[in-house]
């Protein structure tokens, strides 16, 4: 280690000021570093705290301009989507009571499979692997098949 020799007594007190004011702050900078600097955060947290609030006022504010206008325009939209999807109410039908009153002696299509499924059957196809219609009933091959509701019995 090495003294020095310094014979200015101005020059001394200027160094001996140096030297207390670095270690004071390799010190503060140590503890700072060991405390997770907790002691900065909680001076820049009071210095800014006032800025921050009115962020996030003013933050809330233009969240508020900007979505009401779009909510308020999009309502028509969604409100006429909705009626859109809305699914068409058809009636029912009530199911025989008795086995009575159900006539099995023909085969009974609904509308949509009347109009599409006779003309279909009815047309030139394939009589070996095809759906087909002789004399009002239905046949694929030889084997009869019957329909009963949403039922294909071959």
């Amino acid at each position: 280690m090495s003294f020095l020799k310094i014979t200015d007594p101005t020059k001394r007190d200027f160094l001996v000021q140096e030297y207390l004011k670095t270690r004071d702050k390799v010190h503060k900078n140590y503890i700072t570093e060991r405390t997770g600097e907790l002691g900065a955060q909680r001076q820049l947290t009071k210095l800014f705290k006032l800025v921050i609030e009115t962020q996030q006022t003013v933050a809330k504010d233009l969240a508020k301009e900007i979505t009401e206008p779009v909510t308020s325009a999009l309502q028509p939209i969604t409100e006429g989507v909705q009626k859109a999807i809305e699914l068409a109410k058809y009636p029912s039908t009530q199911a025989a009571e008795t086995d009575q009153d159900i006539d099995t002696s023909m085969v009974i299509l609904g509308t949509v499979a009347e109009n599409y499924l006779r003309q279909f059957a009815s047309k030139e196809v394939d009589k070996t692997f095809g759906l087909y219609d002789k004399h009002g009933e239905f046949f694929i091959g030889d084997s009869p098949v019957k329909i009963e509701g949403d039922d294909i019995i071959v």
